[in-house]
């Protein structure tokens, strides 16, 4: 997840995961208010209509950030970007890896053939 404190150029797209290739997401963690996060628990509801809380890690290379908004503004907001669940990623790149084979599954069951 990206956390910005201002809201991420998307380039005319709504959603991050059209624009977020390895260099934007690089140029865009170089910004000072800019900063990766991992979710590390399930997003939790506050009841009806309260808010949704979830618990994350932030990139200690942005602490000094934090700690700066929160001496000067005594909170911080942040806009919220989901790039790509680990998971996800994961058994995508596993479907990738298994699919090189595909074309030679005959041969790697029946080699004699």
């Amino acid at each position: 997840m990206l956390l910005s404190e201002t809201p991420l150029d998307l380039k005319g797209h709504t959603d991050i995961k059209k624009v977020a290739t390895l260099e934007y997401l690089r140029a865009a963690i170089l910004k000072p208010d800019v900063m990766l996060a991992l979710v590390t628990q399930k997003a939790e509801s506050g009841g009806k209509g309260g808010p949704v809380s979830l618990e994350c890690c932030v990139d200690v290379a942005k602490s000094f950030y934090l700690k700066m908004a929160e001496e000067q503004k005594s909170y911080s907001k942040f806009y919220c970007y989901f790039v790509e669940g680990l998971a996800v990623a994961l058994r995508e790149y596993r479907t990738i890896r298994i699919s090189e084979f595909f074309g030679m599954t005959q041969t790697l069951l029946k080699p004699a053939e």
